[in-house]
């Protein structure tokens, strides 16, 4: 008798915990969820994830109301209004990132990033962050039309979690000339315990075909470079401006020295970094 009223009691819990899976499953934000049943609270497990910053939206050109916040989901970033969120309407309205806390009317380039086209002018949605993107370099969310470029509205950022990345710089140095004009800093960061490499928005390089990044094992990298003293990161994002690249977890840094820009095809190092220890 005992044994069934067990049986039974297990059966049931199968049930509904089957059907809670199926309710989170099918959440849009994976948060924290709860069951509330006769006044107990039973917390259901999810994957780490993090509110990295938020703010409200504020008018610009247009009523603009509602909250956006930057969340991480199992290790992917993204970009949330919540339900809450109007603005008005226009043609070719973007959402984007800005350097600066107040958004101007008018914006200039270099000094945002577009993450995609509006959605929907109301209600909760979701815009997912590019990996390449530092977010410590954008301080707003804006509501912006493309065709005559208009604020509609933003949202200032502030960071609710100091140390939602964990990132810790390893090495830095500046970017100097070698085969062409090249400046600006780099630094390797690791974040979440992963290492990467990382030029600020000062970067710039002379432009040519076929060029890498690459950790070299020498302070100062020579005009022409040898096989076996350097690695290859990546192809060269952009000649200009703040850009990540991975670096590999079977590289010991230990083993390299500086970072170089180098065209491959006519093994020319156009720039070099020597990096020291921060």
């Amino acid at each position: 008798m005992k044994f069934n009223k067990l049986a039974g009691l297990g059966i049931a819990s199968v049930v509904l915990f089957s059907s809670v899976g199926s309710v989170i499953a099918n959440s849009e934000v994976a948060e924290a969820s709860f069951i509330f049943r006769r006044n107990r609270t039973t917390k259901v497990a999810t994957k780490a994830n993090a509110i990295l910053a938020s703010g409200n939206f504020v008018k610009q050109e247009k009523a603009t109301n509602g909250r956006a916040r930057i969340v991480s989901i199992n290790g992917k970033r993204y970009l949330e209004f919540d339900r809450t969120f109007r603005s008005g309407e226009g043609p070719d309205v973007k959402i984007i990132l800005h350097r600066n806390s107040n958004i101007p009317l008018n914006i200039k380039e270099g000094n945002y990033i577009t993450l995609a086209p509006i959605k929907s002018f109301r209600g909760a949605q979701r815009y997912a962050i590019p990996e390449n993107v530092n977010l410590a370099d954008y301080k707003s969310v804006g509501i912006w039309c493309e065709e005559f470029n208009a604020t509609f509205g933003y949202a200032p950022l502030q960071s609710t979690i100091a140390t939602a990345n964990s990132i810790k710089p390893i090495a830095s140095g500046n970017f100097v000339k070698q085969e062409k004009a090249t400046s600006g800093k780099a630094t390797i960061v690791n974040i979440n315990g992963k290492n990467y490499l990382e030029f600020d928005r000062a970067f710039s390089s002379g432009e040519g075909p076929d060029v890498k990044i690459i950790l070299h094992r020498n302070s100062n990298i020579p005009l022409n470079i040898k096989e076996g003293n350097y690695i290859t990161l990546a192809p060269i994002k952009s000649f200009k401006g703040a850009q990540r690249y991975a670096i590999p977890e079977n590289v010991n840094l230990a083993d390299y020295k500086s970072v170089g820009i180098w065209c491959e095809e006519f093994n020319a190092t156009f720039g070099y970094a020597s990096l020291q220890n921060v």
